[in-house]
């Protein structure tokens, strides 16, 4: 089977924060006696636990990151017949009738006659190894950057404090400035409303595109302990 390739770009930085050209995340690994598979970006061990788990069903992400998993799992496919090619038979005649796990064991015997129950839920474990690598990878720089604009919420709102305290120690000559400073004060929290929602949001669609992906993988690996 022809493997895929796609290119990754990053949820949390937009082109007007990076001007840099965008480097391809999606990998090349070699393995022995098959082309060089493509797979989902690689890692820096990112291990951070989201901070955003509840779903906003109004999540204006949600559609988007839900396809860049599908795109990112359909650029998985190994050459030969494997458990992807199991799934796309499975899930196009659809996961919940029992007969298709076997329509789709038997047309897979016909291409791979070694094929096993055995081989297609090891094969599995490939696909699901990966899109938790994505996973781990998109919370941790959502994660990041949500750090980032809370971390320079607080500095402004020190430095703004700071400043108030200052000219209140000279209010009779500082009067407009103080009131300056007070108003930027009131304006600073509506500052990273909209920010920080984005992020939210984004992490929402992450963790909801992650566990739909997974949830699918693991009803056919379900359907084929019951089934074959």
């Amino acid at each position: 089977m022809g493997e895929k390739s796609f290119n990754w770009k990053t949820l949390f930085v937009t082109d007007a924060e990076d001007n840099k050209p965008k480097e391809e995340i999606a990998g090349n690994n070699s393995m022995p006696g098959n082309k060089a598979e493509t797979k989902f970006p690689e890692t820096a061990g990112i291990t951070h636990s989201t901070v955003v788990t509840s779903l906003n069903p109004n999540n204006p992400y949600l559609s988007e990151v839900i396809d860049v998993y599908q795109k990112g799992f359909d650029s998985l496919n190994l050459p030969d017949y494997d458990f992807f090619e199991f799934y796309k038979s499975v899930v196009t005649v659809g996961a919940n009738n029992p007969q298709s796990f076997q329509m789709a064991f038997a047309m897979g015997k016909s291409i791979k006659p070694d094929l096993t129950k055995d081989m297609l839920i090891e094969k599995s474990k490939f696909y699901l190894n990966e899109i938790e690598k994505v996973h781990t990878k998109f919370a941790g720089t959502g994660l990041n950057k949500r750090n980032e604009l809370a971390n320079a919420q607080k500095q402004e709102n020190v430095d703004l404090t700071i400043a108030i305290n200052d000219i209140e120690k000279n209010i009779i000559q500082l009067q407009k400035e103080l009131n300056e400073r007070k108003a930027d004060l009131q304006k600073l929290e509506q500052k990273y409303v909209a920010p920080i929602l984005e992020t939210d949001h984004k992490l929402q669609a992450n963790n909801h595109a992650k566990n739909k992906m997974v949830e699918s993988i693991q009803n056919i690996v379900n359907g084929i302990n019951q089934h074959l």
